[in-house]
């Protein structure tokens, strides 16, 4: 798949949390909302410089190596983290060349900000992959000088090109055992000729998704689901394909900007399966959620995330924060309770408790909403927004002096973030604060 989710736990989080930080640079870990995430403009040409290792070639070495890099607001790199434990011969080649990327910038209304974003490095040796892909090749060419009507063997072959990335050839066979395939739909297995052509539709459009024909893609993941649905008798490898077409035409109409309601009606089909088809199904509905603002649905797919990820606490924290928006202030708390107790990350702890803080104060629990603040302000006693969520919590108690005196030290704090207008409205209507007083 081509799209660079923004749920994976590591990509990049699309929902501000907090001014956490005195420079101006947001903490690798704070979640920013963004209309337009960075995309590096020579990740080609800096793949190309990295190469691939010799010692990791004479040592078959192979590994990814996950990168989350600080683009700043004009788009050059300022610094990066490697978010996983490769191999270091190859993550010491990746780090020689990655301050060389260039990306365009992050764009939050009509601004450009800076912004964190994941960007992997995949080294594999293909050499002996490939010589066993041609053998097959070659095997299943020379059955098909005695057995050409077999539908089966040309969609093998095609298989086997679409991994070599031969995609001419692929589509060629595909279609061709489509056009010879009898369409015998019997309830006989040996007779039923349905699950070839189910799965060289999909090759079909797999081959038009690699193309970037994602209209033709849809037609074809359609065609080979329509056919699996008509089919009088179970196949097994039918039915283990299914969740994966479902999957695979939910993205395309993502791609496509289609239909987002067909997508997350496909997606929702595909979740329904057990293992990675099911969590990248929950993956792709929480991106078109964010997308969407779709803060309900939101609580679902995290739930569905989180039984996929248990031990991630970035995904406890993300359904937290929608439980949040859907006025769950106590399923909220349960989730940001998990989080203080697990998290070692100091600027996700502090907004772990902003929102603790938040949530206690909707359930008019103000002693803890006020201790949750506090617990913030010993991370960050300047951090704006803490000092924003304790005037809150002094308005709801009738408190509107010690309310002012917080948001003029929010104000005062943070120079950016989410709630720097309502700071503004609150301080010239509420407390008689104008800009020009400041």
């Amino acid at each position: 798949m081509k799209r660079i989710l923004s749920l994976m736990i590591f990509a990049g989080f699309m929902f501000s949390l907090t001014g956490i930080m005195a420079q101006d640079y947001p903490a690798a870990e704070e979640f920013i909302y963004v209309d337009q995430q960075p995309t590096p403009i020579n990740l080609s040409d800096v793949r190309a410089a990295i190469g691939y290792p010799e010692e990791a070639i004479k040592s078959d070495i192979e590994g990814d190596i996950i990168c989350r890099i600080l683009v700043d607001s004009s788009g050059k790199y300022v610094r990066h983290l490697v978010m996983n434990s490769g191999p270091s011969v190859l993550q010491e080649a990746v780090e020689r060349h990655i301050a060389e990327l260039t990306f365009s910038p992050a764009i939050l209304e009509g601004k450009n900000v800076a912004y964190w974003i994941n960007v992997p490095f995949r080294f594999k040796l293909i050499s002996q992959q490939v010589r066993i892909l041609e053998d097959a090749v070659s095997e299943v060419t020379d059955s098909l000088t005695g057995m050409r009507d077999n539908p089966g063997l040309w969609y093998r072959r095609g298989l086997y090109y679409l991994k070599l990335n031969k995609v001419k050839e692929a589509m060629a066979d595909f279609e061709e055992s489509i056009a010879i395939n009898p369409m015998k739909n019997s309830k006989k297995v040996a007779k039923n000729t349905y699950p070839n052509l189910v799965k060289a539709y999909f090759g079909k459009a797999s081959v038009l998704n690699k193309e970037g024909d994602m209209p033709g893609a849809i037609y074809n993941y359609g065609e080979a689901i329509r056919i699996a649905s008509e089919m009088k008798i179970e196949n097994v490898g039918v039915n283990r394909l299914l969740p994966q077409l479902h999957l695979e035409k939910g993205f395309a109409h993502m791609e496509n900007d289609s239909s987002m309601e067909m997508a997350k009606k496909e997606l929702l089909v595909a979740s329904q399966d057990t293992g990675e088809i099911k969590c990248t199904a929950f993956q792709l509905l929480a991106d078109i959620g964010i997308e969407e603002k779709d803060n309900e649905n939101l609580v679902k797919y995290y739930d569905g995330l989180v039984e996929c990820y248990p031990e991630q606490d970035f995904l406890k924290y993300s359904r937290g924060y929608y439980e949040t928006q859907v006025g769950k202030y106590s399923n909220a708390i349960e989730d940001f309770g998990y989080v203080a107790e697990k998290v070692k990350v100091t600027p996700l702890l502090l907004a772990t408790y902003n929102q603790m803080a938040f949530c206690y104060m909707k359930e008019k629990e103000f002693e803890k909403a006020f201790a949750s603040v506090d617990k913030a302000l010993v991370i960050n006693v300047l951090n704006g927004e803490s000092y924003y969520y304790r005037g809150l919590i002094h308005l709801e108690k009738g408190d509107k002096e010690k309310a002012c005196e917080d948001f003029q030290k929010s104000i005062n704090y943070q120079t950016d973030g989410l709630y720097l207008d309502d700071v503004k409205i609150k301080l010239e209507e509420l407390c008689g604060v104008t800009l020009e007083d400041e």
